[in-house]
């Protein structure tokens, strides 16, 4: 896979990779290339499946090569004020 972009092939080799269905490609492609609302049944399997969950875990990881800036950085130190009260 590359570290530019996602393609379709990567997506679909994600999606073998982690066994889901050939007929739900359709609507995992326009979940991560058109940012389009799966459906119910989708977000119901992302949150209770784990082969679903572990396929959705890939493609965020794949997309986030994209991105330059880490999250938290090596010295961050959350100020006390952002503490929840006990």
């Amino acid at each position: 896979m590359t570290n530019s972009t996602l393609t379709t092939g990567d997506l679909e080799a994600i999606m073998r990779q982690h066994e889901i269905p050939a007929r739900e490609w359709g609507e995992w492609s326009a979940l991560v290339f058109q940012g389009k609302r799966p459906s119910n049944e989708l977000i119901h399997r992302l949150h209770h499946v784990g082969n679903y969950a572990a396929a959705l875990n890939s493609i965020l990881i794949e997309l986030s090569k994209q991105v330059k800036h880490i999250f938290p950085p090596a010295d961050y130190k959350p100020s006390p004020r952002c503490r929840k009260a006990s």
